[in-house]
């Protein structure tokens, strides 16, 4: 048998089981290279310019003071709704 190639039924099992292990082996890796990639494609990033040097505003009034002007502000608007009812 020169120059020919001869496998067993054996060897060709073993070849065919090996074959299916490093086909099933690369369906995995791809499918957990797309999940890794959608992973990253769905992910949210929250970006926002911010200012460090900005100082913030703060509200320092009181709830008293904050009562009291909205107080004020419900009387303007009571004496425009009333001037509205008049027209």
């Amino acid at each position: 048998m020169s120059g020919e190639f001869c496998i067993t039924k054996t060897q060709m099992h073993k070849e065919s089981e090996r074959k299916n292990f490093v086909s099933s082996c690369l369906c995995v890796s791809v499918v957990e290279k797309r999940c890794a990639t959608n992973e990253i494609e769905d992910a949210v990033y929250y970006l926002k310019a911010v200012n460090l040097h900005c100082k913030p505003e703060v509200d320092a009034r009181t709830p008293e003071e904050l009562v009291a002007l909205i107080e004020i502000k419900g009387r303007e608007i009571a004496e425009v709704l009333a001037a509205l009812r008049r027209v």
